[in-house]
């Protein structure tokens, strides 16, 4: 059992960190529905926190031992749900970037070939495109086509 001392500790921690994660959602540093699972798991700590006796039954009617070996496993399958859902996330994050990077590719295309600063295809298979690269560089030429490198070389 937990003394008196160490339930109000908890229980102003457990307070802040809710202070805190609102702080956030406020400031549009985390989504509403990433922190709902962190509201839960401070929720969960603040009822066992309030009512130790729960923690005690509810590991007995579970079949474990100690309530500290519920408490770990918890926290363990907890984490475990964190870093799938991370994981998840970052996979799918992953294919928005590339679709959008495709995409962008070929829309710079189109519009390269609508400006006619698309160079007539020279058989080279590996990426180079050649001076077409160099006229994405220079943000005058792409603006001016009468602008040369020659006079950029003078000036």
């Amino acid at each position: 059992m937990l003394n008196v001392r160490t339930q109000i500790i908890i229980a102003i921690l457990v307070a802040l960190g809710f202070i805190y994660i609102i702080t956030l959602i406020r400031h549009k540093k985390l989504e509403i529905r990433l922190s709902l699972i962190w509201f839960l798991a401070g929720s969960v700590i603040l009822l066992f926190d309030l009512f130790p006796s729960l923690m005690t039954e509810l590991s007995g009617v579970l079949g474990i031992y100690a309530p500290v070996n519920m408490l770990f496993f918890f926290g363990f399958l907890f984490s475990m749900i964190i870093i799938f859902y991370l994981t998840v996330t970052v996979s799918r994050q992953s294919l928005q970037i590339r679709n959008l990077t495709q995409e962008l590719a070929i829309i710079k295309a189109a519009l390269d070939e609508k400006r006619g600063n698309v160079k007539k295809d020279d058989g080279n298979r590996d990426g180079d495109r050649g001076d077409a690269d160099q006229r994405d560089d220079d943000p005058i030429e792409a603006t001016d086509p009468s602008y040369s490198r020659k006079e950029k070389s003078r000036g």
